[in-house]
């Protein structure tokens, strides 16, 4: 169980109790640049009960179908970056619990932490393609052709920082993922489900 606590000039704003047991976790750890290392760790469709207020003062309580992500990551990077990342989290048609994580340009000195969960069960996937084709739209799709998504972006949360030796552009968008999964004998297929897709370069 892990606990989750926001406050705001001493109001909470946040307040969560996560679930983790019956969802298997990503762990991995891999080489990065010539002595660095990354870490990561990753859980996904994990129940979770509590509330939130937002930011007209209303206050939203979880429910029996309300999901939660962690993610844990740490380590030494190269000294410039990029990356892609997409999660996701969704109720398939079938009821199904289907995770969903994909990166590009990070942990991939000796295999990629893809992968996607279906109702806590953990199934490795190929490398990924992220494509921008057009300014609110994007392709993903795998190096064995098994995953063919497209992701429409909307609100942004977005920083420029430039300190001459350090730097970060960072975009984080509220998306809408459609397209289709296949894993052996089941298709999960997406259609315009909730997810968060990042793009950040570093200089550090």
């Amino acid at each position: 169980v892990r606990y989750i606590r926001v406050t705001k000039y001493g109001e909470i704003k946040l307040s969560a109790r996560i679930f983790c047991a019956g969802t298997d976790p990503l762990s991995m750890c891999s080489p990065t640049g010539i002595n660095g290392w990354t870490y990561t760790q990753k859980l996904t469709t994990l129940g979770c009960e509590g509330y939130f207020v937002n930011k007209t003062g209303q206050t939203i309580q979880f429910h029996e179908r309300t999901f939660a992500s962690l993610d844990d990551s740490c380590g030494f990077l190269r000294p410039e970056t990029a990356w892609f990342w997409l999660s996701s989290n969704v109720w398939d048609t079938h009821n199904r619990r289907v995770g969903l994580n994909l990166a590009s340009g990070v942990n991939e000195s000796f295999g990629n932490e893809n992968c996607l969960w279906i109702n806590g069960v953990l199934y490795p996937l190929t490398d990924v393609l992220f494509q921008h084709e057009d300014e609110d739209l994007w392709s993903i799709r795998s190096l064995d052709h098994q995953l063919n998504l497209t992701v429409s972006t909307g609100w942004r949360r977005y920083e420029n920082l430039n300190l001459r030796l350090v730097g970060s552009q960072f975009s984080q968008w509220q998306a809408k993922i459609s397209g289709t999964i296949q894993q052996g004998d089941t298709e999960i297929i997406l259609l315009n489900e909730y997810g968060l897709l990042e793009q950040h370069y570093a200089k550090w």
